[in-house]
């Protein structure tokens, strides 16, 4: 797929958007990665790369104080076969990869002033209410930490079920 045929107007809200919506749009993510230790060190290219196509399908959403901007996040919903790939962490998504499943994965995930738990509500409530959404977690320099699952507030008691089913498989002997 070229970028002509994913960027229609047809597909999603980039190509309808006015030229000054979205270079304020732009604006703002720069703002916001030039806050965050780990994306700061991003290029230009990465901007079109990894922010415009989850931009298009509408799959991202910016935070706001005010009128200040104060976090970002991405998501996209893949395939299993694409989720190996990306967990295995030698794949960067392609435009038609974005919502190609039905696997909900944070992909960027921006809070430089500190509105991380406002931003993990509204996931929780509004994107994956009724989901399990998973993330890669890095560490400000870009290595891999770990794999965090962020259950939906509809799913909240099957994670506590798993909770206490750890719990309990810890406990036989």
């Amino acid at each position: 797929m070229t970028a002509n045929d994913f960027y229609t107007p047809e597909s999603g809200i980039l190509t309808r958007m006015s030229r000054a919506k979205r270079d304020q749009l732009i604006g703002e993510i720069v703002g916001l990665m030039l806050g965050s230790e780990m994306y700061r060190r991003y290029f230009i290219n990465d901007i079109g790369a990894v922010f415009l196509p989850p931009i298009h399908l509408n799959q991202f959403r910016i935070y706001r104080q005010g009128e200040r901007p104060v976090g970002l996040v991405t998501w996209a919903w893949l395939t299993e076969e694409t989720e190996r790939k990306y967990v295995a962490g030698k794949y960067n998504l392609r435009p038609e990869d974005w919502n190609a499943g039905d696997l909900g994965w944070i992909i960027d995930f921006m809070a430089p002033f500190g509105h991380a738990a406002k931003i993990v509500h509204d996931l929780k409530h509004n994107i994956f209410s009724d989901k399990i959404g998973k993330a890669i977690r890095m560490t400000p320099e870009g290595r891999v930490r770990g794999i965090w699952k962020l259950h939906g507030v509809n799913r909240i008691n099957e994670a506590r079920g798993m909770c206490m089913d750890d719990l309990r498989a810890g406990l036989q002997v």
